[in-house]
């Protein structure tokens, strides 16, 4: 049985905690579907994870008065978290060596708030001495880092610092071994380029990048009808079409606007059509509508399949994020699948 010492504690008969896992706090709540790893560590006020979250194995995590993690987010191997508060918002992903915390990390403004959609990759650092704030759909790559303090030198001889809170609002990416300073907001859709220290806040959707980051482009938007982002769907999905022998998917045929596939005996059509001048991608098997994909609202309508999961993620890939109650789970390669399917055998 897992270590739990909680005064009050919600446990869902479907969530699983691993024996190995450690949890001490006077509000446990562990709602549907939702998983902690091996080895976890999770110590807290309140602690909540919502339905299909997960904390993988490993993770170690002080949240002095609140843990909050949204439905399906995942907080990867070795997550490694300290802060006043940590709020993630739904279907957070985080890969390997994620640290949160840092140098100040037991302040009463020691909070990271986190929305929708966001990814932390390999390495990312955020420093949360002061608040710091990322909205829907951003992204930290590999070995990024944000600061929210910054001093060192005898600041009487004259040396500076800068204690001040980083906000960063949706559809922000902050490119590989980047560094965002305290004080900086960057503004709704900015593009950081690799290897760049941004000093100062960033206009909305614009590429700043350099050391220090200057702006390059005020814009990188290109104008987009219903004709223009209907294109930009087909030729997605064209090269999705490409990847399918890889995965041992059959393409039976194809159109302009439709493509038939069959996976292991089953057959199914990813139709594109537009509703009101946006792209939808409707999956059918046997004439029965399986998944609907809404790319105006990113969001999915349906019970799903492996080949509608498999679109889904291969959107997510090429920047067009579709959200929903179920993870991504992309087909693996044939030859990976066979050699799961060779282990599992081993170790029946």
């Amino acid at each position: 049985m897992p270590q739990v010492k909680a005064i009050r504690a919600t446990i869902h008969p479907s969530a699983r905690i691993d024996p190995s896992a450690r949890i001490v706090c006077q509000d446990l709540q562990v709602d549907e579907g939702a998983r902690i790893g091996a080895g976890v560590v999770l110590r807290g006020t309140r602690l909540h994870l919502q339905a299909g979250a997960e904390i993988k194995d490993g993770a170690q995590i002080t949240a002095i008065e609140e843990l909050a993690l949204g439905q399906r987010s995942v907080l990867g191997p070795g997550f490694r978290g300290s802060a006043r508060a940590l709020r993630i918002g739904a279907s957070f992903w985080s890969t390997h060596r994620v640290l949160v915390g840092g140098g100040g990390w037991q302040g009463p403004d020691s909070i990271l708030t986190v929305g929708v959609g966001t990814s932390f990759f390999d390495g990312a650092f955020v420093n949360v001495s002061e608040h710091v704030s990322i909205g829907d759909g951003c992204a930290l790559s590999a070995d990024t880092t944000i600061l929210t303090h910054g001093c060192w030198q005898p600041v009487l001889e004259g040396y500076p610092y800068l204690f001040a809170p980083v906000v960063l609002e949706s559809d922000v990416v902050v490119f590989v071994k980047s560094v965002v300073l305290p004080g900086v907001t960057l503004r709704r859709g900015t593009t950081v380029a690799v290897g760049s220290v941004v000093t100062k806040s960033s206009p909305a959707h614009s590429l700043i990048g350099g050391v220090p980051a200057r702006v390059h482009r005020e814009d990188i938007r290109r104008s987009m009808d219903g004709t223009a982002r209907l294109e930009l769907v087909r030729e997605c999905i064209s090269r999705w079409t490409e990847t399918l022998d890889w995965k041992g998917v059959q393409l039976l045929a194809a159109t302009a606007d439709e493509w038939t596939v069959e996976w292991k005996g089953r057959v199914e059509r990813v139709h594109l059509e537009s509703m009101q001048g946006h792209p939808v991608l409707r999956v059918t098997a046997h004439g029965q509508e399986v998944d609907r994909l809404d790319l105006h609202t990113m969001s999915c309508h349906g019970t799903g399949s492996a080949i509608s999961e498999d679109v889904r993620d291969w959107l997510r890939r090429s920047g067009m994020k579709v959200l929903s109650h179920r993870p991504y789970r992309p087909l693996p390669p044939a030859m990976l699948a066979a050699l799961t399917e060779l282990e599992s055998k081993e170790h029946a």
